[in-house]
């Protein structure tokens, strides 16, 4: 979702992804990473869920203030934490680079991301049951579920709950169904940016695995790409997968924690037994 955002302004022409983050961080302390390299993965910078949790309080906060995404931002630019590689030298996922892109969509559109996400995105699909977590949001819902641990317990707050971008946002099975449906339209994004969002930028080790525009991509050259994302959070997982050979779309989500949902290749040879992928990833 935070990928189609950046990619929708990218077609009303408001940013471009050769920009560089010093564009909209003008003192962002590392250099010649673009919004390209973030969409991919590919920016070299550390994760925030590692650099972050020893800078913040018992209260999840950083001095004296909840984590959110600006926050994150004053943590990078204050204590530089280090970059595990120069930019575009390879593929590494890294929550950082979505919670960067959803500052992107609030500098560049004027709007929060919650309330961007919900006027451009979810609202136009008609996405009802789909939203960005905040306090405010969340007690819209009287129906939103809450997250367990592999034993049914309860899932206790975390300190990166409230960065946004990389995670964050709740919806249904028939919600993501209309969102999966839009991606065959041009109800959001322009045909060639649905192309290149669907196209693989991690080529520096040949394979069949490789990432997009926020998705990733398994294709073995047969006819039967795979286009998916799955997730996990706070006692969620969430597998989101397309087969666009013969419209094949698995959804799946359950908010206890549970990995055995990522494999679904079961699944998929009963849907069309003719038609084989590999396995996805968590």
């Amino acid at each position: 979702f935070t990928a189609a955002a950046i990619l929708k302004l990218k077609d009303e022409g408001k940013l471009k992804v050769t920009d560089t983050l010093q564009k909209y961080f003008p003192s962002f302390p590392y250099k010649n990473i673009t919004i390209h390299d973030l969409l991919t993965h590919r920016s070299g910078l550390g994760n925030y869920l590692y650099f972050g949790e020893p800078l913040c309080d018992q209260g999840n906060c950083y001095r004296g203030t909840i984590l959110n995404n600006a926050n994150l931002l004053n943590m990078m630019l204050n204590e530089r934490p280090a970059t595990y590689f120069v930019p575009a030298r390879k593929f590494a996922y890294c929550n950082t680079n979505y919670a960067l892109l959803a500052l992107i969509v609030e500098q560049v559109s004027g709007l929060s991301f919650p309330d961007y996400m919900e006027k451009e995105v979810f609202e136009p699909l008609g996405m009802h049951n789909t939203w960005v977590h905040t306090a405010a949001n969340d007690a819209k819902h009287k129906n939103k579920t809450v997250g367990h641990t592999s034993s049914g317990k309860l899932e206790e707050s975390d300190y990166g709950d409230e960065v946004l971008g990389d995670k964050g946002i709740y919806s249904t099975v028939s919600d993501l169904l209309i969102w999966d449906q839009s991606l065959y339209t041009e109800k959001l994004l322009k045909k060639e940016t649905l192309e290149e969002a669907f196209t693989g930028y991690s080529n520096e080790h040949k394979g069949k695995r490789n990432y997009g525009y926020g998705w990733r991509i398994i294709d073995n050259g047969k006819g039967n790409k795979a286009i998916y994302h799955n997730g996990w959070w706070h006692g969620y997982n969430a597998v989101f997968f397309r087969r666009p050979a013969d419209r094949t779309t698995v959804i799946i989500l359950s908010n206890r924690d549970n990995h055995s949902l990522y494999q679904i290749q079961d699944i998929l040879e009963i849907l069309d037994p003719h038609i084989y992928t590999e396995n996805v990833e968590e």
